[in-house]
């Protein structure tokens, strides 16, 4: 048993690292896309607003973890690991508002498809906040009458082991939030994909607006929604620590990585014939 779960450290260690080596090296050449909005060549649009708190969410993610994994120094783990947690999250809604800018886009802003993408990823934002309510509150060492309604099960959290000289995860139940938020968001990349495959219907299919679409949009829009089914696969097998480990670092990454790649291409020059203006 200890062999194999020696073994199943190293497959998330390995993993992982590759992830993150992966995201730092994309991270350094799309720099010229923070340069170019510095210098003045890029003036602020509001999809940059979740574009770069997604780009910077995923960052500080992936330098928490790296602390977290790294560190032979003893460090308040459970702080690191709870940061790590919410900026994730935070990653992950954000790149849900970087993948509805092109269905907007496509069904010419219209009210209704505005105000219900709107109210799906507030439902997001508020579960985070939520879970990080619940996840204190759990942490309480003083009695709170909310703690009576399921929000006082025993969360993961994090500690430095003094035998391992390293940040260790003491699991808890997995009926915490992310066993609803990570369905949910599911569910919005769904609807997100699907409202997307109905608004194209609208373009002649030989025009280069829906080629580009098809070409780029459709193909990043399945790659988000595969890694949120891996999550939520993740989230309900109780058997696979390691599995949920894996798929939730690859979401937190992944996710806004694609999306920010779909935030550029939208507002570079290919997209100037979009009739309806995205300032």
């Amino acid at each position: 048993m200890a062999q194999e779960t020696l073994s199943d450290g190293v497959i998330y260690d390995e993993v992982t690292l590759v992830t993150y080596g992966m995201f730092l090296w994309d991270y350094s050449i799309t720099l010229w896309f923070e340069i170019n909005f510095i210098e003045g060549k890029l003036k602020l649009r509001w999809p940059l607003i979740p574009y770069f708190l997604a780009r910077y969410s995923t960052l500080g993610f992936v330098i928490a973890c790296l602390l977290f994994q790294s560190s032979k120094v003893p460090l308040n783990c459970d702080a690191l690991y709870l940061g790590g947690v919410l900026l994730g999250k935070v990653a992950v809604v954000a790149a849900s508002v970087n993948v509805l800018v092109r269905t907007v886009i496509i069904w010419s802003y219209r009210w209704y498809i505005v105000l219900s993408l709107g109210l799906l990823v507030s439902g997001e934002v508020i579960l985070i906040c939520v879970g990080m309510c619940s996840y204190m509150l759990a942490l309480s060492p003083t009695p709170i009458l909310i703690r009576g309604g399921g929000f006082g099960k025993r969360y993961s959290s994090a500690a430095w082991s003094n035998d391992l000289q390293s940040c260790i995860v003491i699991p808890g139940s997995q009926a915490d939030s992310l066993g609803i938020f990570a369905p949910y968001a599911l569910g919005v990349e769904c609807v997100i994909v699907t409202l997307t495959i109905i608004g194209l219907r609208k373009f002649d299919p030989k025009s280069g607006f829906a080629n580009l679409l098809i070409r780029q949009g459709l193909g990043f829009f399945f790659l988000v929604l595969l890694f949120q089914i891996f999550v939520t696969v993740g989230v309900y097998n109780d058997g696979s620590g390691v599995l949920l480990g894996i798929t939730s670092v690859l979401c937190a990454v992944i996710i806004p990585m694609v999306s920010c790649h779909m935030v550029r291409s939208i507002l570079s020059s290919s997209y100037r014939f979009v009739q309806t203006p995205i300032d």
